[in-house]
């Protein structure tokens, strides 16, 4: 399980750069961006400063 302000942190700072988000659950987020105007250095930034890595897997 989430703590529920951890995952409010990650649909903040996701959100400020464009992105929606689908669902957080502990080690997935869902996510859906354009790839044309936010970029996969973008997200691991925005995950670096929440302390996170990104593992690139797509479904």
């Amino acid at each position: 399980m989430i703590c529920s302000s951890y995952i409010r942190l990650v649909k903040e700072d996701l959100t400020k750069i464009g992105i929606t988000v689908i669902e957080v659950k502990l080690g997935e987020a869902t996510i859906i961006y354009d790839p044309e105007i936010i970029s996969i250095t973008q997200i691991e930034e925005a995950w670096q400063n929440l302390g996170m890595e990104l593992c690139k897997e797509q479904r």
